[in-house]
């Protein structure tokens, strides 16, 4: 990995694996590799729930490097009990909007309200100094749950959900291929912006 990030000339550094950066999970080696390649995210699983870690959070152990577990697509286990209307971060995804200066993460819920907005900027490498200026994709944006967020129609379903129960998002999507399945990232999603 120091070779490998040693050579990258990317505009981001972002990572993903499996475990969070933390404890026995290498906090000790991603406290050392973050601020000497100047690692801007990365995206991590393993623990069944949504969780961001921002560039300023008192929960980041890596700051100014965030992390995200999103393990929120983990079946029928949580580490704690979700609510039957998804105002939890149990289950559901992440969402990421990127540009060439920012990435916001958006946190859903599994009933779709985004239960946290973060954005993260470039970072040095070998220093803490993060790149700033301009205009913020969060500006105005609340960080916390947007319960507005939420659909309308509970107690609706999907014909694609096959449990019965849960929202109805329009329009209904196509189910996704085998291999999505398989993926333990799959909760994960990603547009591009620009």
């Amino acid at each position: 990995m120091d070779s490998a990030l040693s050579a990258s000339v990317a505009d981001w550094q972002v990572i993903v694996v499996h475990h969070p950066p933390e404890g026995m999970w290498g906090a000790k080696d991603w406290s050392r590799i973050c601020p000497q390649h100047g690692v801007d995210l990365i995206i991590a699983g393993h623990r069944h729930r949504q969780e961001i870690h921002g560039p300023n959070s008192e929960s980041n152990i890596l700051r100014p490097t965030a992390y995200i577990v999103s393990g929120g697509g983990g079946g029928i286990t949580a580490e704690n009990t979700p609510e039957h209307d998804g105002q939890d971060d149990e289950y559901g995804f992440v969402d990421l909007t990127l540009s060439k200066e920012e990435i916001m993460i958006e946190a859903l819920s599994h009933s779709g309200e985004v239960r946290s907005t973060t954005c993260v900027r470039p970072r040095q490498p070998g220093t803490t100094q993060v790149l700033t200026g301009g205009p913020s994709m969060c500006d105005g944006v609340p960080p916390g749950p947007r319960p507005e967020t939420l659909p309308v129609d509970y107690g609706a379903t999907s014909p694609n959900d096959g449990v019965g129960w849960g929202p109805t998002y329009a329009p209904t999507p196509a189910p996704a291929p085998w291999w999505v399945a398989l993926n333990p990232f799959s909760g994960l999603m990603a547009r591009l912006r620009r």
